[in-house]
């Protein structure tokens, strides 16, 4: 249950994000930093997406553990053990380049929006380039998540029909 719990919400949090929110927020600057900086700052949204990814991929690892026999390779080479395999290496992936590289830019765009605000709104050249420059490396990443995630729904849906 929490492996789909918390799936379920990284998932659809990460699929909403890739394709309707940030191409929402960059579409509508700067009003769109306001709702970036409430995501970030008031409502938490990185911290609650590293969490459900961090427990999808611990239960993940324990359900495996316990289909795998302890990890055995007779298992893991079959074709149900295969596809579990690549899933689950997908959402360890998502996971990982989720919080190296997508967290620290969303807390570094929300810091520079919180600086903005502090010195009454007006940005300086230098902190609209890096916030350009985050955004962009931001919506490529939260993609690469996306499409990873989905590469791990994929398989986790089809491995009980691939024997």
């Amino acid at each position: 249950i929490i492996h789909i719990v918390f799936a379920t919400f990284w998932a659809g949090g990460a699929f909403s994000l890739a394709m309707f929110i940030l191409p929402s927020i960059n579409s509508t600057q700067p009003e769109g930093g306001k709702v970036m900086q409430k995501m970030l700052f008031t409502y938490r949204f990185p911290q609650y997406m590293t969490i459900a990814g961090l427990l999808t991929v611990l239960s993940g690892l324990w359900l495996y553990y316990h289909l795998s026999f302890g990890f055995q390779m007779t298992w893991i080479k079959t074709p149900h053990g295969l596809t579990l395999l690549i899933g689950g290496l997908a959402a360890i992936l998502a996971f990982l380049h989720g919080i190296t590289s997508n967290r620290p830019k969303a807390i570094r765009m929300g810091k520079i929006g919180r600086a903005i605000m502090d010195a009454g709104g007006t940005p300086t050249e230098a902190q609209v380039a890096e916030i350009v420059k985050l955004r962009k490396a931001l919506t490529t990443g939260t993609n690469v998540v996306a499409i990873l995630i989905l590469v791990a729904v994929i398989c986790m849906a089809a491995a009980q029909y691939v024997n």
